[in-house]
């Protein structure tokens, strides 16, 4: 339980980070405005004990929602998963 705690509040610190980059992106570009309600609804989630809203597949999980932001950021800059992947 310590262990997940400190995991939970790893990634509330990382949250906040990844909402102050977020609010700039979104005013670059409006499409991006789900994210920061998708990341704190998971974040949510995961604070109120719901373990797999961290990173279960196809839950709108964090995780889901973090490789879904890398996919959406791939697509603005025009390159591919296996650019960005080294491939």
């Amino acid at each position: 339980a310590a262990y997940d705690g400190a995991i939970v509040d790893r990634l509330g610190v990382l949250h906040g980070e990844i909402s102050t980059v977020l609010t700039d992106v979104t005013a670059a570009l409006p499409r991006f405005e789900s994210y920061p309600r998708r990341f704190t609804s998971a974040l949510g989630r995961l604070r109120a004990g719901e373990r797999s809203a961290l990173a279960r597949p196809l839950s709108d999980s964090y995780h889901d929602v973090w490789m879904q932001l890398h996919e959406d950021f791939l697509l603005s800059l025009g390159r591919g998963r296996e650019e960005a992947d080294g491939c």
